[in-house]
């Protein structure tokens, strides 16, 4: 009998400590994305709500940041009319983003995670009505996580 209850307190142990290697491993492999608030450049545009309107008279940052083996990929499309309000981004600022060539027939640009845990861009956009959709994939998602539209209209003071 006390051999049985040996083995079984063994048993539920081993269970015990296999349970909690796991737990440690799914800890160390977190993909959780956040997006400040502000970024380097100004207020950050991923952060900002659905719909907000944005004066185009300010800098902007475009930030995310990721944990360990987390993506990102962010689509931008133009739903502008009239085809000049459009959105610009500085090259030199360019903090881990890979950015596509704006592509003019679907009215789109990709930014996509490249490297490191930060991400940073400083944007403007055109001095125009605009309007455009924010598309996040996050973590490999082939469909958006979230969506939202972003709204620019310089006000007269």
């Amino acid at each position: 009998m006390k051999n049985t209850y040996i083995v079984f307190a063994l048993f539920i142990s081993i269970l015990f400590l296999t349970q909690c290697k796991k737990s440690e491993s799914n800890a160390e492999k977190q993909t959780i994305i956040t997006y400040p608030i502000t970024g380097q450049f100004g207020n950050n545009i991923l952060a900002m709500s659905d719909s907000v309107v944005i004066n185009p008279s300010l800098t902007f940052s475009f930030v995310a940041n990721l944990q360990v083996d987390a993506t990102l990929k962010v689509i931008m499309t133009n739903l502008s009319t009239g085809g000049k309000a459009v959105w610009f981004f500085d090259p030199v600022s360019n903090q881990n983003w890979n950015i596509s060539t704006y592509n003019t027939t679907l009215d789109q640009q990709t930014f996509s995670f490249k490297i490191g845990s930060s991400l940073d861009l400083s944007m403007t956009f055109a001095d125009t009505l605009g309007k455009c959709k924010i598309d996040f994939f996050e973590n490999n998602s082939q469909s958006p996580s979230k969506s939202k539209y972003l709204i620019w209209h310089f006000i007269k003071k």
